[in-house]
């Protein structure tokens, strides 16, 4: 089982301190801290909570890497449940053959089988959608990043994390570690990520010619003040706009977890 990263801890901590949400929440995050097992993976409520505290209602940029974790975790849950549903539906044939004594547990119904094959069925499509999520936000960063004007070696070290050579990902090397929602890309994601980091890796070389020209005859200092102007800002998501706009994106994010609190409701109310 899974335990609590610190990042994971760290991100819940922040949930309850920001108090740009209603503060209700900071009562609900109150209650759900107290219930959680720190020993234990996250319960998904607790991990849908954290993750809107952090993406509504404005990003908490800061905080990108603790919302990739949390969503990493959301999808072991997710992966977990399918495991489970394989396995009840093996058991479940076993001992429909008639040939066997049930020894614990009960037969699935009609139903039950259609809702755990509903989820089998999907299996490939909402880890497609997990995939995308995350590198999409790894992108959105990257850009927000770039567009506020941040140092060079920032940007260097979030794209080496977020975007590190393919052949770190095929190794999955201990001298080389990754990120939790790295570190379980399957093979056959590479050469998805392969494309989306090549057109990532452009963006950045393209953007550092477009701010060239855009401060071409400025002095430094003018230009460290240019960049935080909305104007460049506006200049550069317009030159530069995301494949995925940001909205959408979390949109398609908070709709993936309210799929897995699902599943993991119907579980619940099949093996209770």
């Amino acid at each position: 089982m899974l335990s609590q990263s610190p990042k994971l801890q760290r991100a819940m901590e922040m949930a309850s301190d920001k108090p740009h949400g209603d503060v209700i929440h900071g009562q609900i995050y109150s209650y759900t801290e107290k219930c959680m097992d720190p020993e234990a993976i996250p319960h998904i409520h607790d991990v849908i909570y954290a993750t809107r505290r952090i993406i509504r209602p404005h990003m908490l940029w800061e905080h990108t890497q603790d919302l990739l974790e949390l969503f990493a975790h959301a999808e072991a849950i997710r992966r977990q449940i399918i495991i489970d549903a394989k396995e009840a539906m093996v058991w479940d044939q076993f001992y429909h053959m008639g040939t066997h004594d049930m020894v614990d547990g009960r037969r699935l119904d009609e139903r039950d089988r259609k809702i755990l094959k509903g989820m089998l069925k999907n299996d490939g499509t909402l880890r497609e959608t997990y995939r995308t999520v995350v590198l999409h936000v790894c992108w959105a960063h990257l850009h927000y990043v770039r567009r506020s004007g941040q140092t060079v070696p920032t940007l260097i070290r979030l794209f080496r994390q977020y975007f590190p050579d393919p052949s770190i990902i095929k190794s999955k090397s201990a001298h080389q570690p990754l990120a939790s929602w790295m570190s379980d890309m399957s093979q056959n994601e590479i050469p998805v990520y392969d494309v989306l980091r090549e057109k990532v890796t452009d963006f950045l070389v393209d953007a550092e010619q477009w701010e060239a020209q855009y401060l071409k005859g400025q002095s430094k200092q003018m230009q460290g003040s240019i960049r935080s102007t909305l104007e460049f800002q506006d200049a550069f998501s317009k030159r530069f706009p995301l494949l995925v706009e940001w909205e959408t994106l979390i949109n398609i994010l908070d709709r993936h977890l309210g799929k897995i609190q699902t599943m993991v409701e119907k579980l619940n109310n099949i093996f209770p």
